[in-house]
């Protein structure tokens, strides 16, 4: 017999704003949506044709309220709940090649919780963490002085007299992303920037050929089919945000990461430890953990490299060019 969720089912993600518009298996939880800001249920990742009514179709319910964000997590017929109050949000991890989209909520109070959606769905997505930016900065900005990060603080930026346009305020990409590798990046970088107009160009690298410091035989593979650091520009405001725009996979061999986009928003009033690396296999690569009681998100940038500075040292701002 065919149901409506059945009949609804697709790749998208849909607002849910009613107890009928809820996935069956998760309408035990309740809901005050007199209360909630967001509600969103996030499809099965199978086909159209692999569905029949008597599933349950939909893997995940998120729900946003002023406070909290929960995210109930199917497992076989049952579910799983984890609710998170926004000022334990540490990180937002936003990634998508083609179709296959990853977003990563990394908490201080325990493990990250993933949401695996479809690319086609990015933009509810998009939506989906710009609320929760929105959320989580006034919590940063009050807690900031209480959570001392053991980076040192960030020089006071000059502000302009007048706004930068965000064409202005991309001309430092050209310089950063010199790479042919790097032109998506490159387009990610002005769009971020004109969709939020406090955000400046703080550091970044280009795309870089990284050498294994193991045998001949590694030698000779990569010869053949080289690795790569993938090019990155950290975007900062004045709010206690600091984002990375990257692809992926930090590192890649070939060009097999070349169609993929990412996001990292952290946020740095957080930040307990930053902590850099050498790289286990690449020694021009060094890897940057930010972490925050049980929480940890992790960069790999060329070693020495302005972005790895920005990074362990906590900028947000820089002064923008003349």
């Amino acid at each position: 017999m065919r149901t409506d969720e059945f009949d609804a089912f697709g790749p998208w993600i849909d607002d849910v704003t009613t107890v009928e518009g809820t996935p069956r298996l998760f309408r035990s939880f309740a809901i005050d949506f007199t209360e909630t800001l967001l509600v969103l249920k996030v499809p099965r990742n199978i086909a159209r044709r692999d569905a029949t009514p008597d599933m349950n179709l939909y893997d995940q319910l998120i729900v946003v309220t002023a406070e909290t964000l929960t995210v109930l997590t199917r497992a076989e017929d049952v579910y799983g709940v984890r609710a998170a109050p926004h000022g334990e949000v540490l990180a937002l991890q936003d990634t998508v090649h083609l179709l296959d989209g990853r977003l990563v909520v990394h908490l201080t109070s325990g493990p990250s919780v993933a949401i695996s959606y479809n690319g086609a769905a990015r933009d509810t997505i998009t939506r989906l963490v710009t609320l929760l930016r929105r959320l989580a900065v006034p919590a940063t900005s009050d807690s900031a002085s209480a959570t001392a990060p053991t980076a040192p603080a960030a020089a006071e930026p000059t502000t302009p007299t007048t706004p930068l346009s965000a064409t202005s305020r991309a001309r430092p990409i050209e310089q950063i992303l010199r790479d042919k590798r790097d032109h998506g990046l490159r387009s990610d970088c002005v769009q971020a920037l004109r969709s939020d107009p406090g955000t400046t160009v703080v550091a970044g690298h280009s795309t870089t050929l990284v050498r294994p410091s193991a045998g001949p035989l590694a030698a000779l593979s990569h010869r053949l089919h080289p690795a790569f650091v993938q090019g990155a520009v950290v975007l900062g405001d004045t709010g206690g945000e600091t984002s990375v725009l990257h692809r992926r996979d930090w590192i890649a061999r070939g060009r097999a990461d070349d169609l993929s986009h990412g996001r990292t928003t952290i946020f740095a009033g957080r930040a307990t430890t930053v902590a850099t690396t050498e790289h286990p296999v690449y020694p021009a690569a060094s890897v940057v953990n930010i972490t925050s009681g049980a929480g940890a998100v992790q960069f790999v940038v060329p070693m020495g490299s302005p972005t790895g500075d920005a990074l362990e040292n906590g900028r947000t701002t820089t002064a923008p060019a003349a």
